[in-house]
Order: structure tokens, then sequence, then C-alpha cells
């Protein structure tokens, strides 16, 4: 997948699509950010959840993770300068070459929907390592209602989204994985969830298992 094509544009279709609802879905996981000290945020695309991120928490360290070159540049260029020497920014080649660092917080905002079934497996299951035990992964998300009107609404945006982007950046994903259940399989469970623009959107709070018994 090459998304630096869309890079200065993404914004606009953005817009365009969904007005501000993902703006709104992003947004609503800063919150629980808010107190994190160690943030990696995966697949941040233009920063600008990095940017309310940062206005939010003024003590994180945060390394920023994205597939896209003309990406990272958008959300750098977004950092106030005196926030720059607490953000990293890393080509997503670069994640697994990381040292085995602890992060209390892993973002990931329409991010898993880029990958396959098999990526996603091998993806949550080497970075969740990253994760501290009392710490939270938060997903934003494009969500497939189970039923009804919605799933249909639903459906047809999906199918859409997944030509154009399969199109215009060589995405291979064909559809949502099953993320929740790869979380379980790492031992991680959804603690929270909120939805937005007829459950097409959702965010998410995930903790592992053990925490439940400390």
């Amino acid at each position: 997948m090459n998304a630096d094509p869309l890079a200065r544009i993404y914004r606009a279709l953005e817009y365009l699509a969904f007005g501000r609802s993902l703006e709104h879905c992003r947004y609503s996981l800063v919150e629980p950010a808010a107190t994190a000290k160690h943030i990696l945020l995966l697949g941040e695309g233009d920063g600008r959840f990095l940017a309310q991120l940062l206005a939010r928490n003024a003590e994180a360290q945060v390394d920023v993770v994205d597939v896209s070159e003309q990406m990272l540049a958008l959300a750098r260029a977004r950092v106030a300068p005196q926030d720059l020497p607490r953000v990293r920014f890393l080509h997503q080649d670069a994640l697994e070459a990381l040292p085995l660092l602890t992060y209390d917080a892993i973002v990931t905002n329409f991010f898993l929907d880029c990958l396959t079934t098999d990526e996603t497996r091998q993806f949550i299951r080497s970075t969740a390592r990253l994760l501290d035990p009392h710490g939270c992964w938060l997903v934003g998300e494009f969500h497939l209602p189970p039923v009804g009107i919605r799933r249909w609404h639903a459906k047809v945006w999906l199918t859409v989204m997944y030509r154009f982007f399969a199109f215009s950046t060589g995405l291979r994903a064909r559809q949502i994985p099953d993320y929740p259940a790869e979380f379980a399989n790492a031992g991680l469970r959804r603690r929270e969830q909120q939805f937005w623009r007829g459950k097409l959107l959702t965010a998410e709070r995930y903790g592992f298992l053990s925490d439940d018994l400390s």
C-alpha cells in the first residue's frame, strides 16, 4: 500500500465523504490517552489526532509510525516546535526493528481496516508485546453492524472505500478483519465502545485480561 499520492488531499476527501464524523471518532480517544506517559501511534496519517493529543497531554513521549513518508511529513508539520523533542517519527518498516519498549497506550485510528486477516493476526500478536500490562489499546475504526438497514448502509460505504483505495493506493485488504477476535487471542478484551454515523464508525478501548486480576 502506498498512501503518498493521497496524503495531501486525504483530509479533503475525508471531509467530503464523512464531514467531521471521523474526527469526532478519533478525538474521542484523546481523553483515554491523556494520562499516558509513553504512547505509540500506528497509522497516524496527517497528524490531526497527534496535535490534539499533544495539546491535551503535556508530558507524554510519543512514537508516530506510518507507512507513508508524506503522511509523516504532514504530521510533523502539525507539531508545535516546543513539542517536537518528545515526538519520534518512524516509517512503518522501522517498527519491527524497535527495541522491546513498553507503551502504556497504543493507538490505531483507521489502521486495522487496511490489513488482511493474516496481517491483522500477526500485527496484533507482535504489537501487543509492546503494551504495558496495565496499558490500553485505543481503536478508531469502521464498523459493520450485524443486521438491519445500518448494515446495508455500512456495506455500501465499505465496498466503495475498499475499491477506491485498492485502485489509488494498491490496498490489498477487501474487508474489515475480525480484529476483536485477534485481540482476544492476544489476551486483550474490549472495555469500552462508542459509535458514530449510524454505527459505521466505532471507538474502542482494550486492555489485558490479566489487568482484571490486579
